[in-house]
């Protein structure tokens, strides 16, 4: 779906578009297409999750896409993950808007949701991961 598209598109502008917190690496890989392995870290990872519409009249629905945005780092060298988790929560989660746009061009109500996952698996590796589920509310 060209839409869902355009979204994704637009949360890579964003997240490129965000400064390291102080002592932390810039994002190396943002990506929508799921690599076999990943090979720079930190990077994020956006996939397409649920999503659902709901028609309110013949005319006017609504829809919403939910893109499931993982920030992974190094599991096996990183002796604070949590720590380093955190410092990327708040840039994060201002960096994406609540109501407006997503880049500028999809007309949205946002809603964002993080867990920390110490375990996040992604081919043959495991990674320490700040996830996160940004739910983009359509009117169409």
């Amino acid at each position: 779906m060209a839409e869902v598209q355009a979204i994704i598109d637009a949360i890579i502008v964003i997240q490129k578009a965000m400064t390291p917190p102080s002592g932390q690496k810039d994002i190396q890989l943002f990506t929508d297409e799921p690599p076999a392995s990943i090979g720079v870290l930190p990077a994020f990872l956006n996939l397409e999750g649920d999503g659902e519409s709901e028609r309110h009249t013949h005319s006017q629905a609504k829809v919403t896409h939910r893109i499931n945005m993982h920030l992974l780092f190094s599991g096996v060298t990183n002796k604070y993950p949590r720590r380093q988790a955190r410092a990327w929560l708040e840039k994060v989660m201002t960096a994406f808007p609540i109501a407006g746009t997503v880049g500028g061009s999809v007309r949205t109500t946002t809603r964002l949701e993080y867990s920390f996952e110490d375990d996040f698996a992604w081919g043959e590796s495991l990674y320490d991961a700040l996830s996160f589920v940004l739910e983009v509310e359509v009117d169409r």
